[in-house]
């Protein structure tokens, strides 16, 4: 009898790095097409901008066939040289850059960390790229939709506050304002 060839997960292993690699292929290429746009723009003496889908009530759309919302066609363009839109538009550059260098490193950071990565003094001045991290998730949040990624798709991640493990029952105070007050009593009794 022949011995049987064990590979212990390894053939799965690699299906799932190779589709990564892929993943991680697209994704930078998105991320470098978005690149090039500006400095072909900028070469060519053009408007030098960012074109981001807005994330609004107004450019959702109700798509009965799959019964999801979508988002709509809208979109708010960042300009280089328009002074209220410079600040947004240098911060979308550098988290882009950002998670182009993740990817290429083959490593993954925490929104906080993306935060923290792109926070420095803009040199000659005393302005800081981000104020505080809701500027920067932000940034990230457009990012994610102007490249149609999600955000594990840039190397980003939650960070995980808190974890529950185990058989967890979570119950509400406004549960017991409709039972009858018998039951509500019987429940209090086994918390």
């Amino acid at each position: 009898m022949a011995k049987k060839k064990t590979d212990n997960g390894a053939g799965a292993r690699e299906q799932v790095n190779k589709r990564l690699q892929e993943r991680d292929k697209a994704t930078k290429g998105k991320i470098v097409n978005l690149a090039d746009n500006v400095a072909k723009a900028a070469f060519k003496g053009g408007e030098i901008a960012v074109s981001i889908p807005q994330r609004t009530r107004s450019n959702t759309l109700w798509n009965k066939k799959q019964r999801i919302l979508q988002m709509g066609d809208s979109k708010a363009t960042r300009e280089l040289f328009n002074l209220n839109q410079a600040k947004q538009f240098m911060q979308t550059c550098l988290h882009g850059n950002s998670i182009k260098e993740l990817i290429d490193a083959e490593k993954s950071l925490s929104l906080r960390g993306m935060y923290y990565k792109g926070l420095h003094t803009v040199a000659g001045t005393k302005e800081k790229t981000f104020t505080d991290q809701g500027e920067s998730d932000g940034i990230l949040e457009d990012l994610e939709v102007s490249l149609a990624s999600l955000r594990e798709e840039l190397h980003i991640f939650a960070e995980n506050r808190g974890a529950m493990v185990g058989n967890i029952t979570v119950v509400d105070k406004r549960f017991f304002q409709g039972l009858p007050s018998p039951a509500a009593a019987a429940w209090r009794k086994r918390s």
